[in-house]
């Protein structure tokens, strides 16, 4: 992965994205512009991580090894995934607060140890189709 000294480029992205609605010119000012290829890591698990990334352009997937060193893909990733994100809000307390709010909004519904889905084109919006079964 490389960092791209590109602040124009990096202006467009971010313009085109959602962040502007969610971050200030003061944190603009400090973000950066990476370029990743097919195959690069950008953190493996037990990392201590120092930056949240952003995918705003391209597709990633998300694995895991296992014992056996075979890998178990977890997911892909698009824009405007979040990379880095297990340092926030990841924990029960905020699963808690996500799962009463999506039941709240009637998106699922929690029966003793279960959750059901019961508005599967909702939880494909939330979801921007990311959709395992």
């Amino acid at each position: 992965m490389k960092e791209l000294h590109d602040r124009t480029l990096l202006h467009t992205l971010v313009q085109n994205s959602p962040l502007p609605d969610i971050f200030d010119a003061a944190t603009f000012h400090e973000m950066r512009l990476y370029q990743a290829e097919k195959g690069d890591i950008l953190c493996s698990k037990g990392d201590q991580l120092h930056h949240m990334f952003f995918i705003l352009k391209g597709k990633i997937k998300t694995f895991t090894t296992l014992p056996n060193g075979k890998s178990l893909l977890l997911r892909f990733n698009n824009p405007l995934a979040i990379i880095g994100d297990e340092l926030l809000g990841t924990s029960y307390r905020h699963l808690n607060r996500v799962i009463r709010k999506l039941c709240a909004a009637s998106v699922i519904e929690r029966k003793k140890s279960a959750l059901i889905i019961t508005n599967r084109e909702k939880i494909s919006e939330l979801a921007s189709g990311n959709i395992y079964e």
